[in-house]
């Protein structure tokens, strides 16, 4: 949904490059599905030994075109990999002024507004189930239930 941080899905031309973007989020992909222009040119480099990583960040599909959040965030993680300091306000505000947009335009349909509610459910819950560990633990710890 907009209202959250876009998950990522990676892909790699070198399995050691995987280790590199540990702290970023991202799931790496499986797609055997039709080549395009990045599998050859990730097929291209491999042959040469040239490391090759891909990002894709995903969009809400009831977002049409361009989407600035999910800009600003590949951008940073691109930013962080390749170790160069960048300033994003100028993305952040445009980012912010989009998800207004949004959160106005979701506001006058009810069953858009039912959709995205279940979206930001079972994205918390994903993340919750996979990137939480350690909160889970504790929380169980203490006796609280987290099913």
């Amino acid at each position: 949904p907009h209202t959250r941080e876009p998950k990522f899905s990676s892909f790699v031309n070198q399995e050691n490059l995987k280790a590199k973007l540990a702290g970023y989020h991202v799931t790496f992909s499986s797609y055997e599905g039709p080549a395009s222009i990045v599998n050859h040119i990730s097929d291209y480099s491999s042959k040469r030994q040239i490391p090759m990583i891909g990002l894709v960040a995903e969009i809400p599909a009831y977002v049409q075109g361009r989407n600035p959040k999910c800009i600003e965030a590949t951008a940073r993680r691109l930013a962080k990999l390749l170790e160069i300091e960048v300033d994003f306000e100028d993305l952040r505000i445009i980012s912010e002024d989009l998800e207004k947009k949004l959160d106005k335009a979701v506001q006058k349909r009810a069953e858009l507004a039912e959709h995205i509610k279940r979206l930001e459910e079972n994205y918390d819950k994903e993340v919750f189930d996979t990137e939480m560990d350690d909160l889970k633990s504790w929380l169980v710890q203490q006796g609280i239930r987290v099913d």
